[in-house]
């Protein structure tokens, strides 16, 4: 009867340590999953507007490879009308070198005009400020934006049933470059 004892005194010993030891890799795992998700460099693209009626606003970015900007690599945000500037900020995927940026200026076909103050391209703790003049230079209207460099008023338009806003950036490379620069 004792060596019985024994026996199952061992068996639930080493199974509790298996368990144990299972519940610990598994906790090790998920705390560097998500360290990794709170540390881990990304860039984010700050646009300072102000955006009166409701709106989804999306940034594309693309690096040297690739030919073209794909949904893969588009960050949306939503936007809440209001009569004040408002940051909305689109935190892009991790490990990602954006070189060209689309800046979409909403989908709501109703969009009253929109007030552009600034765009920030922020990589940790170090920005690239773009105020009007020069977001002009460096960011190209499409043919449904009417960009009003000398007070920051976006206007948007409908052309044959079509709305697509947008506006995109020259090579970007140099800027993107200092930002990582340790």
């Amino acid at each position: 009867m004792s060596y019985l004892k024994v026996c199952l005194v061992f068996l639930l010993f080493c199974s509790c340590k298996q368990v144990r030891q299972q519940a610990t890799d598994e906790e090790t795992v998920t705390l560097e999953t998500i360290e990794d998700a709170l540390i881990a460099p990304s860039f984010t693209v700050i646009l300072t507007a102000k955006v009166l009626e409701n709106d989804r606003f999306h940034v594309y970015f693309k690096g040297f490879d690739d030919r073209s900007f794909v949904t893969d690599n588009m960050i949306t945000s939503l936007v809440v009308g209001k009569d004040v500037f408002q940051e909305i900020s689109f935190v892009l995927k991790k490990d990602v070198l954006p070189i060209f940026f689309r800046i979409d200026c909403g989908i709501n076909f109703d969009q009253q005009p929109i007030i552009f103050k600034s765009l920030k391209i922020r990589y940790l703790n170090k920005q690239y400020n773009f105020d009007k003049l020069e977001f002009a230079q460096l960011f190209r209207p499409n043919q449904y934006v009417n960009f009003v460099t000398n007070n920051g008023e976006i206007l948007t338009s409908v052309i044959d049933g079509r709305y697509d806003p947008h506006f995109i950036s020259i090579n970007l490379a140099e800027i993107v470059f200092a930002l990582r620069e340790q």
